[in-house]
Parts: C-alpha cells; sequence; structure tokens
C-alpha cells in the first residue's frame, strides 16, 4: 500500500524509512506538501514597485523581475531604536484568509512559511555593513534585537499553532548566511 503524502514527508523528515522521497515540484503538479500562507508582506507585492513591510522596511524591485531589495532600513542608525515600533505577532489581519487556504489540502503535509528568520531581518532593519559590523564588534545592541526577533518569531509560531493546532504541519523558514563561495562569518 502507497504512504499518503501526509506520511511520506513526515517519516522522512524523521528518518523513517518512508516508501519514496517527497516530491515538491508544483510547477508540474507534482507536489506532497500544501501551502497555507499568513499576510507577511515579503519583498514587494505583485504588480508595485516598491513594498513597506511589516517593519518598515522598504523594499524596491529592480527592473529584472525579483522580489526586490531592502533599500530603507529602518535601523540604520541605533539612535532610531527608541522610536522603533515592533510588529505584534498577535495582529488578527495577520492570519485573515488562512483558513480557506486549506481546501484542496487533502492527504497532503501542509506547512506555512516565515521570511526573513533571524539574520535576514537583522540586516533588513541595520544595514547589511552595518550588521556585519556589528556581528564583529559582538554589539550587545544586536543581541539584544535578535533576541527581540527571536521572541517575535516564537510568538508568530505560537498563533499560529493556537489558530490552526492540527492542520498545518510544518513551518518552512529563510535565513540566508552566506553566497555560493562560502558563510559571510565564521562557523
Amino acid at each position: 500500500m502507497t504512504m499518503s503524502s501526509l506520511d511520506t514527508v513526515r517519516r522522512s523528515i524523521e528518518f523513517d524509512r518512508p516508501d519514496r522521497l517527497p516530491i515538491r515540484i508544483r510547477e508540474f503538479g507534482m507536489c506532497d506538501v500544501h501551502y497555507v500562507w499568513w499576510n507577511q508582506i515579503s519583498g514587494v507585492q505583485s504588480g508595485q514597485q516598491q513594498s513597506v513591510d511589516e517593519w518598515g522596511c522598504l523594499w524596491v524591485r529592480s527592473d529584472v523581475e525579483n522580489m526586490g531589495q531592502v533599500k530603507v532600513h529602518p535601523l540604520v542608525e541605533w539612535k532610531f531604536i527608541q522610536s522603533f515600533r515592533f510588529p505584534d505577532p498577535s495582529k488578527p489581519s495577520f492570519y485573515e484568509g488562512m483558513g480557506k487556504q486549506f481546501e484542496g489540502s487533502g492527504d497532503k503535509y501542509v506547512t506555512t512559511n516565515l521570511w526573513l528568520l533571524l539574520f535576514e531581518r537583522l540586516w533588513s532593519l541595520r544595514g547589511f555593513e552595518n550588521t556585519l559590523i556589528d556581528l564583529a564588534l559582538q554589539n550587545v545592541r544586536l543581541e539584544s534585537l535578535a533576541d527581540r526577533i527571536v521572541e517575535y518569531n516564537l510568538e508568530l509560531f505560537e498563533n499560529i499553532h493556537q489558530r490552526f493546532p492540527v492542520q498545518i504541519h510544518g513551518i518552512m523558514f529563510t535565513d540566508d548566511w552566506g553566497t555560493q563561495q562560502g558563510l559571510f562569518i565564521q562557523p
């Protein structure tokens, strides 16, 4: 008997000998995963040239089709931290419409996402060069900011779990710490 998509993905994650490898190629109609999105602004929104995300970062799209680049970093100077408003992970509008997205999930592994988990969120707020300098100098303010970002992420995950305790099986997230040649910092 063939395993369900849910069991195939779950058993793969747990190294529990699935009958095949999970597939995640939506473009070809082959996918064991069903995606449910919350209302996070991650880059330039469709049909726009620029967007401001929930953290106050201004994203601008270049001439090449892409998600855009952060051009305004709200915490480029530490003096701005006193007036900075952290997003509220309990904001109901973040989760509006998620319930409808479960339609068609069937026996698939259901996941949601969080873009810019920690390092990417740090540099989007501070600027890339500032973040690397802060890391090199072991700046306590950067450590404090990182702690606040982690607290936000954990509360966001908890809110999603409270709203959909059994429907979401996993969370994908992004955090880019390197290039094709190596890491930005020493391991």
